[in-house]
């Protein structure tokens, strides 16, 4: 038999600061916990095309300041 349990996690936006600009980060935590995070789309495509930088750019970008600011990342 096979259950499935799905629960709504919390979740809430964090701004990073960026070379190509500020991006949203969605972060989602269970039971507080941070349990998934991830760039904006429509915050990294509008950068990516204002500046002509790749959105896999800007994306990546935007992750790894939001690590630093986390300490996760050197």
């Amino acid at each position: 038999m096979c259950f499935r349990c799905w629960r709504a996690l919390d979740r809430e936006f964090v701004e990073v600061e960026t070379a190509h600009g500020r991006v949203r980060i969605k972060v989602s935590r269970l039971d507080g916990e941070i349990v998934n995070f991830a760039p904006e789309y429509e915050d990294c495509a509008r950068i990516a095309r204002e500046k002509g930088v790749a959105l896999k750019r800007v994306q990546a970008d935007a992750l790894r300041a939001y690590l630093n600011r986390q300490g996760l990342h050197s």
